[in-house]
């Protein structure tokens, strides 16, 4: 599953968190991808404005939804060293020589 979206030029990690009013979020349905602004919320479904991408709104069950979270350029760039941090360790755990050589150098 991937954890970032970009959308008109802003990176966003997505998260799974209760939803709310205002949240921007992100669905699948019928293998198309949908953003939207959340404008109501029940316990179970919510209301969403699907503008600018598409016209009008749709009701969506809340369990379906990814919460867009703006990231900045610095945060992002800190939590993708970060994991190929932990991918390195991994493949020097595994001793896979190669793999380490080619995530090592991307850390450069």
């Amino acid at each position: 599953m991937k954890q970032y979206m970009e959308l008109n030029g802003t990176c966003y990690l997505l998260q799974k968190r209760p939803i709310q009013k205002g949240d921007v979020v992100t669905w699948k349905y019928k293998g198309e991808e949908y953003v939207g602004v959340v404008e109501k919320c029940g316990k179970n479904a919510a209301q969403v404005n699907l503008r600018p991408l598409h016209k009008g709104s749709v009701k969506v069950e809340t369990d379906r939804l990814t919460v867009l979270k703006p990231i900045t350029e610095a945060e992002l760039r800190r939590r993708k060293r970060d994991w190929l941090l932990q991918l390195v360790d991994l493949a020097l755990a595994t001793n896979d020589r190669e793999w380490f050589e080619e995530l090592s150098g991307r850390l450069k």
